[in-house]
């Protein structure tokens, strides 16, 4: 997380004219002082100025008597709460019930971080409030919060919010801190169009886009949320700062349009496509390290860089289409900033890397599940030295062997004292070897060519693959059928001759 707390130029900008001006309430000390301290009041005639507020945290308590300058159980009254005006430090008190502090209507900024409070209903009297801080406490319900229309900056971070719809109106807000709380739905802020810095960091976010709307942003922290679509951002063009890290962002198109930007953080993502950010060359820090990045050379561009991240990378590419036993080529896929390859340093399975040809090779590949092989090379760019590295796995898919066919006569006659090869009534075919009929094997032949009856071939096949048929048919082995013999085979051409005789006997007589 970019942190950024106590850091805006308003703050600063307040605290020096409260100095200037001699701020009513001072800050804090461990140890009660309970001398007079003068207060620029605000005189208070109202009648009931002098009836007792009743505070029953006396934490709370003994925290305003400190401020006071009392002892710490000493009473306060309606018209002593109405005279603070400035910044009323009440923070790390062990407060958890800020009844009383209703009376505190001049307050212009209040500070109850680090406490146990649960309850803002007491706050929502504070109307000229600009600075809440209320971080690092037991808060859920914001309701309290929604008529303080004149607040510019507000810290909740480190509570238990959820719901954040009423702070939609509270538009006057240039900063608004809701880090490491349990958010999902961020639509209501979209009204918020005043705010210069804003942190979610911490939650439980996906959708953003509701921030579209927020143009007026500088610095923004979206970490460790559950964020995957980031095209909403394309319209923040102010922003200086962002912080996108420990999501699960694949592609960031969206950020080439944000050419104000110093400061980017992106690392723990999913991102495998760099080219949205050469146009980003005001970057001076860079975070990218855990992500999918093959190819840096996009990077060329970010010339005032002083601090950059690509350490360990996690690629996984697409699968690689192989057969059990042949050997594995992959194309290098990792590329420097000069779009030059990265010689892996460690290659699987007795892997080797082909220098001329930039492939990755193994050889004999069985039936494992993946191949694997890392990289690292060290990278200057701007002011900045990092190194490239990672780890790339590569998924094997086996392709399916077709099982070779043996194509055969079932059942197959034979006579008997037939002349007769097995190997001549079979062949066989392979998709991906073809005619694979001269590796046929012949398993099995109870034939007995000199006796009628019933036997049994068994032929077996293996293709190039080892994948291997069988089949076993039935022979059918019969009495010799004898040419046609006998006096019915002479007649016919004899008659046929005896016909032809006579019509040429009968021609001659004309």
């Amino acid at each position: 997380m970019v942190n950024f707390k106590y850091s805006s130029l308003f703050t600063l900008c307040f605290c020096c004219l409260l100095a200037i001006s001699a701020p009513s309430v001072l800050a804090h000390t461990d140890e009660a002082d309970y001398s007079p301290k003068q207060y620029p009041r605000i005189e208070d005639t109202s009648v009931d100025r002098n009836e007792i507020v009743n505070i029953p945290d006396p934490a709370l308590k003994a925290a305003i008597n400190a401020e006071l300058g009392q002892s710490s159980g000493a009473d306060i009254t309606k018209g002593q709460l109405r005279s603070f005006t400035g910044i009323l430090y009440l923070d790390h008190k062990g407060i958890t019930n800020i009844t009383g502090l209703e009376e505190c209507v001049n307050l212009v900024g209040l500070d109850l971080s680090y406490n146990d409070i649960q309850d803002l209903s007491p706050l929502a009297s504070l109307s000229k409030l600009t600075n809440l801080y209320l971080e690092n406490n037991q808060i859920q319900d914001l309701s309290p919060l929604a008529s303080l229309n004149k607040l510019q900056e507000l810290h909740l971070s480190h509570n238990t919010i959820r719901n954040v719809s009423p702070l939609h109106q509270l538009v006057h807000l240039q900063m608004l801190h809701l880090a490491d709380n349990e958010i999902v739905d961020i639509s209501s802020l979209n009204t918020l169009s005043n705010l210069t810095e804003l942190t979610l960091d911490h939650n439980q976010i996906y959708n953003i886009s509701g921030l579209s709307n927020l143009t007026n942003l500088i610095t923004l922290t979206l970490d460790r949320n559950q964020i995957e679509d980031i095209s909403a951002l394309a319209t923040l063009i102010n922003l200086n700062a962002l912080d996108l890290s420990y999501n699960h962002i694949k592609i960031i198109n969206a950020l080439a349009s944000l050419t104000r930007l110093s400061v980017l953080y992106l690392d723990y993502n999913q991102i495998n496509d760099l080219s949205a950010l050469s146009s980003l060359i005001n970057l001076t820090k860079l975070g990218l390290s855990n992500n999918s990045i093959q190819d840096i050379s996009p990077l060329m561009t970010l010339t005032k860089l002083t601090e950059l991240n690509l350490m360990q990378q996690r690629i996984t590419l697409s699968g690689l289409n192989v057969f059990s036993g042949e050997n594995a080529h992959l194309l290098n896929p990792i590329h420097d900033l000069d779009s030059a390859f990265i010689t892996p340093v460690t290659i699987s399975n007795n892997g080797y890397y082909e220098e001329t040809e930039h492939t990755i090779n193994w050889l004999n590949v069985w039936q494992a599940q993946y191949e694997s092989f890392t990289f690292e090379q060290a990278v200057s760019l701007g002011a900045a030295s990092t190194l490239f590295s990672g780890q790339v796995m590569i998924p094997l898919q086996f392709n399916g062997n077709a099982a070779p066919i043996l194509i055969i006569d079932d059942p197959l006659q034979l006579e008997l004292n037939q002349l007769f090869d097995p190997m001549d009534y079979v062949t066989a075919y392979d998709e991906e070897d073809g005619d694979i009929t001269e590796w046929i094997q012949l398993k099995e032949n109870t034939i007995d060519l000199t006796q009628i009856g019933m036997y049994r071939l068994t032929f077996e096949v293996t293709d190039s693959y080892g994948s291997t048929t069988s089949k076993t048919v039935t022979v059918q082995v019969g009495p010799r059928i004898a040419p046609e013999t006998g006096l019915s085979s002479i007649l016919l051409p004899l008659g046929a001759l005896s016909i032809g005789t006579g019509i040429c006997l009968k021609r001659r007589k004309k």
